[in-house]
């Protein structure tokens, strides 16, 4: 399976035609929630190192999640049944697709494809934003 890094594809024109009904991420950054799900992801950098993760969307055809990691924060080798795409904020991220390696930096971003093996090691102290299609199973949804 292929892996597209900033390149359009069928899922990322997928991703555009769902965001003409959705606000956009720009709003979503701003708003501010007291009811908005916050809460924390184990990662692999030391015992007690966790993720700050925030939802700021949760529909049935999309998830919109906000991640801050630190640097040397870890996510494992896993999979799941979504399209996935991480766009960096701020800082930046080494990650592994399929045996190949790519950096994501500020303003980049990466599509996972459904049942590809990924995982990531955060270089820089990261802000990211994790959208799923559709909306990943186990995230809290948003209030």
């Amino acid at each position: 399976m292929e892996c597209r890094l900033g390149k359009e594809s069928p899922e990322l024109k997928q991703l555009k035609h769902l965001s003409n009904t959705l606000p956009t991420l720009q709003d979503l950054l701003k708003e501010k929630s007291p009811g908005r799900a916050s809460y924390r992801v184990k990662t692999t950098n030391g015992e007690n190192s966790v993720a700050i993760a925030e939802t700021l969307l949760s529909e049935s055809e999309v998830g919109v999640i906000r991640f801050k990691m630190s640097k040397g924060d870890k996510i494992e080798n896993h999979l799941h049944s979504e399209n996935e795409w991480i766009i960096v904020i701020s800082g930046s991220f080494k990650t592994i697709i399929d045996g190949v390696e790519k950096i994501v930096k500020p303003g980049g971003y990466i599509y996972y494809p459904p049942k590809l093996g990924h995982s990531g090691t955060v270089i820089e102290t990261l802000d990211c934003i994790c959208i799923t299609v559709p909306k990943a199973e186990g995230y809290p949804d948003a209030n």
